[in-house]
C-alpha cells in the first residue's frame, strides 16, 4: 500500500478521483453523501458493473480549476 505524501498538494490538483466498489454493504449511499456534499462540483461515472469512480474538482468552487 502507498500512502500519500505529507504535503499532500503542492499545486491545486486538476480534480481528484476515488473508486468505489458499490458491491460492498453501504458502499453506493457512501458515495452519494460524497456527491452531494461536493455540491455540484462531482460527478459519478461507472466503470464497470458495481465499480464507480468519483471525479471532484476541488478548485471549482472558488474558481481556480476548470
Amino acid at each position: 500500500m502507498t500512502l500519500a505524501p505529507n504535503q499532500l498538494y503542492k499545486t491545486e490538483p486538476k480534480c481528484l478521483i476515488v473508486l468505489f466498489d458499490l458491491r460492498g454493504p453501504g458502499a453506493e449511499q457512501r458515495m452519494r453523501r460524497e456527491l452531494a456534499a461536493w455540491r455540484g462540483f462531482a460527478r459519478a461515472e461507472m466503470l464497470t458493473d458495481g465499480r464507480a469512480a468519483l471525479v471532484m474538482r476541488p478548485g471549482a468552487a472558488s474558481g481556480g480549476a476548470r
